[in-house]
């Protein structure tokens, strides 16, 4: 009874705890919920109160949902994705709920990570271009959604070279982003325009999406980063060099006043590169040392390229001892850049393509294969078997029927001559009886004349009566009697001719016909019949006595 009683109460202390795990966890959905809805109006906030959330307290839904939600905060206030990129949401938890929105939403941002960390990532397009589809077919309303994700399909589409596509998409984005109020997106879309129409020439448009920079003044650093940036390469294919270094400078105020992450070795070299087309020798030379100081990972891809640069300034100046260690840097970084991207290459396609299970699958196919042919040589040996066992039994089988048909023959001849020899017994039988009674009547006419013919006569009848008896009781000892009659009961006690008697009358012999067949008379059978009668009854009359 005491074992039950805990058993219950630890039931019952169990079921508390889930049902206080499950309130919790409602309740943290319902936090997530408020968050999800303040994150184009006010992200820093939202990653802020992300960040003070225990992830270890949230079961699997409400984690995933989260990390969404700090995905889609991130990229609209950085206007980049997450750093780290390889953790990715898991999509098919909102697809399990039948979530349309936010599996729409997962698999957005899930490309929007591939492609900002490789933009010829075509799982990221398959990703977005599945993201639009949900987006069109369920007719979501949500602009902001639609704003960020026509946006990256006219990234996707520039970076193919697709300029009509994308030029489609930037103002599909910019049209939906005007009737959600949503700045940030908006005014990416501008810069993406900018850059279509600056690809194509086109310069007075290109600086005409620029022109609605000119009265904000509370956009987010990044994107008046990405302006002046803009701007720079505007006035430099306008070969304005003096402007395009002021906006150079400009850019990186902006990100050093902000703290923005971004490549400052780049807009050293940008500089630089600028001076050497005014002859400006020092400055190119002081921007292309900055421009390899400024270098965070010294084995980026990129990073080689600012060494040689600043190399190839020392070698101009004739300065070859500074010329030979930069390029011997430069060299150094290119052969280890490249391997690292190599083996970044090789992993990214392992871990996209699952190259592993992939040769695993391969190897299980060729064993199946060989299975296959195995089983298919063993069906063939087992064919050819029961095809030769077939062909046997066939043989023997036309053996057995040709040797039934020829049985068939003999017992049809066997038949035949048994018939021939039966009717001519039957219709013969009683001519012996009769000459026997002929030769009996004559006897008695003879006795009158000659007692010797008279005794003469008698014998032979006698000898006649003997030899028939004999012979025909010698039917009875036959092995082939024994095995065709054996089935008859109390016949032991009969002598020979009772027991030919006993077979003819049992087989259905009339008594006359049993006289024809045995020279004797119709009376003779019948009181013989009545005899064996009494012997049969007499044995069965014992055999109950002596049980």
């Amino acid at each position: 009874m005491k074992k039950i009683l805990v058993f219950l109460l630890a039931a019952f202390l169990v079921s508390c705890s889930a049902v206080k795990e499950n309130g919790s966890q409602k309740l943290i959905n319902q936090r997530l919920t408020n968050l999800d809805k303040l994150i184009y109006t006010s992200p820093g906030d939202v990653l802020d109160s992300l960040n003070r959330i225990d992830n270890m307290i949230l079961n699997a839904e409400n984690k995933n949902y989260s990390k969404l939600i700090r995905k889609i905060s991130y990229e609209f206030l950085n206007g980049k994705s997450e750093p780290d990129t390889s953790i990715l949401i898991q999509a098919n938890l909102f697809r399990a709920k039948e979530d349309t929105y936010n599996y729409t939403r997962a698999l957005l941002f899930n490309g929007i990570s591939m492609f900002n960390s490789n933009r010829n990532d075509s799982t990221a397009y398959i990703l977005i271009r599945d993201a639009e589809n949900l987006y069109n077919r369920n007719g979501i309303k949500d602009y902001n959604l639609g704003g960020t994700l026509n946006l990256y399909m006219g990234r996707i589409y520039r970076a193919r070279g697709k300029r009509e596509e994308a030029a489609k998409s930037i103002q599909k984005s910019i049209e939906m982003s005007i009737k959600a109020a949503n700045k940030i997106t908006l005014f990416n879309g501008r810069l993406e325009m900018f850059w279509i129409y600056f690809g194509q020439k086109q310069y007075s448009d290109a600086l005409a999406q620029l022109i609605y920079f000119a009265d904000e003044t509370d956009l987010p650093p990044f994107l008046f980063y990405n302006m002046n940036h803009a701007l720079y390469y505007y006035h430099t294919a306008k070969t304005d060099y003096t402007i395009a270094v002021e906006y150079l400078r400009k850019t990186m105020n902006v990100a050093q006043k902000a703290k923005l992450d971004v490549n400052y070795s780049q807009l050293h070299y940008l500089v630089a590169a600028n001076f050497k087309r005014q002859g400006n020798l020092d400055s190119t030379l002081h921007y292309s040392k900055l421009s390899v100081a400024a270098i965070k990972d010294s084995i980026s891809i990129n990073s080689h390229f600012y060494y040689k640069y600043l190399a190839d300034q020392y070698s101009e100046r004739e300065n070859y001892k500074e010329a030979w260690e930069n390029y011997r840097k430069a060299y150094s970084i290119y052969i280890k850049a490249f391997t690292k991207f190599s083996q970044e290459r090789v992993t990214e396609i392992e871990r996209k393509y699952d190259i592993k299970s992939k040769e695993a699958i391969i190897k299980s196919l060729k064993n199946q294969r060989t299975i296959l042919i195995f089983i298919l040589i063993l069906a063939t040996i087992l064919s050819l078997a029961t095809v030769y066992i077939l062909m046997r039994l066939l043989k023997r089988h036309h053996r057995k029927a040709v040797l039934a048909v020829k049985d068939k023959v003999h017992f049809k001849q066997d038949n035949r001559r048994l018939w021939i020899t039966s009717e001519i017994c039957k219709t013969t039988s009683f001519v012996l009886p009769q000459l026997i009674d002929s030769v009996y009547k004559e006897a008695l006419r003879c006795r009158r004349v000659s007692s010797e013919t008279f005794d003469s006569l008698n014998s032979v009848i006698d000898q006649a009566n003997l030899m028939t008896r004999s012979a025909l009781a010698s039917i009875t000892s036959r092995e082939e009697f024994m095995d065709m009659y054996s089935h008859l009961p109390n016949m032991e006690r009969l002598t020979d001719y009772e027991k030919l008697i006993y077979i003819l009358s049992e087989d259905g012999f009339t008594n006359q016909e049993i006289g024809d067949f045995l020279n004797t008379t119709q009376s003779s059978i019948r009181s013989l019949k009545g005899r064996i009668h009494k012997k049969i009854q007499q044995n069965d009359d014992t055999s109950d006595t002596n049980s």
